[in-house]
């Protein structure tokens, strides 16, 4: 890993830019450069040593065919996160975590199986099913896809999760501490670090910013 390459490619996508000083989260006073123009410089650094760990976990995860649950829920990086999710054969979330998955996984492999039932019966021709029926099957088909399609092929409890933005996450966080599920995420100024097992500091709103987790922790899968 070129470290200089990355810092300088961390710049370009905006990883450094904290949020305002009144927004400060004191947990993440660490993890901060300086102040610039009333919002905190964040220390790539710091955010260089944590991707460089990751990297080895993620390396060794993969040897051992661990499954990580993949979190993005940015309406703008929806099909970032199918795309790069679905290269690395790793489960999803690109809409809206369904609360109690992990706690009560159970009830969630329920609504998976469903979902990949309804989807053999309305595409196999043997399955006689009534017009009224068909229709009804679809609207459900539908609804289930656009929380659980990503999680389709998860037959047990994910291995890790790995969440961009903490706050809009923050109950599938503490599902995952409950569950003794390790937790890797990238923590904004904004945010508490409280139940994140690995931790990358740096910016989680901007678009480039998300783009460039998603592309360097699916890279890091392959």
């Amino acid at each position: 890993m070129n470290k200089k390459l990355i810092i300088n490619e961390m710049l370009s996508n905006n990883i450094h830019l904290g949020h305002k000083k009144n927004l400060l989260n004191k947990s993440m006073e660490l993890y901060i450069l300086n102040l610039n123009d009333k919002i905190h410089i964040i220390n790539l650094e710091i955010t260089l040593r944590s991707l460089i760990k990751i990297k080895k976990l993620m390396g060794n995860l993969k040897k051992l065919n661990k499954k990580i649950l993949i979190v993005c829920v940015e309406k703008n990086t929806r099909e970032f996160v199918k795309k790069y999710s679905k290269k690395v054969n790793m489960p999803y979330v690109n809409k809206r975590w369904l609360g109690g998955g992990l706690t009560n996984f159970k009830t969630l492999k329920g609504s998976i199986d469903n979902m990949n039932y309804i989807k053999i019966i309305l595409k196999d021709n043997k399955f006689k099913i009534k017009k009224k029926r068909k229709r009804i099957l679809k609207k459900k088909l539908k609804k289930l896809k656009s929380f659980l399609n990503g999680l389709k092929n998860l037959k047990n409890l994910p291995d890790y999760i790995f969440v961009i933005n903490v706050k809009k996450n923050k109950n599938l966080i503490k599902e995952s501490k409950k569950m003794k599920i390790p937790s890797i995420a990238v923590v904004d100024t904004n945010d508490s670090t409280k139940n994140i097992d690995y931790l990358i500091p740096g910016n989680d709103d901007s678009f480039k910013s998300i783009i460039f987790y998603i592309k360097k922790i699916t890279s890091y899968i392959k």
